[in-house]
């Protein structure tokens, strides 16, 4: 039960850090060049490394 709360909480920290991050963007970018830049970074995620 701790360890549900635990991850629920990180879960909760993360979208909050991520949706602060966004919104510091927003305010000095280009809605439209900022999806694009998101969609670039995306499709260019490094592999997972290899066992």
């Amino acid at each position: 039960m701790a360890l549900h709360r635990a991850l629920a909480a990180y879960a909760d920290q993360e979208t909050d850090r991520l949706g602060l991050a966004i919104r510091q963007l927003l305010a000095d970018a280009n809605p439209a060049h900022l999806l694009s830049a998101v969609g670039h970074a995306l499709t260019r995620l490094p592999e997972s490394p290899t066992p």
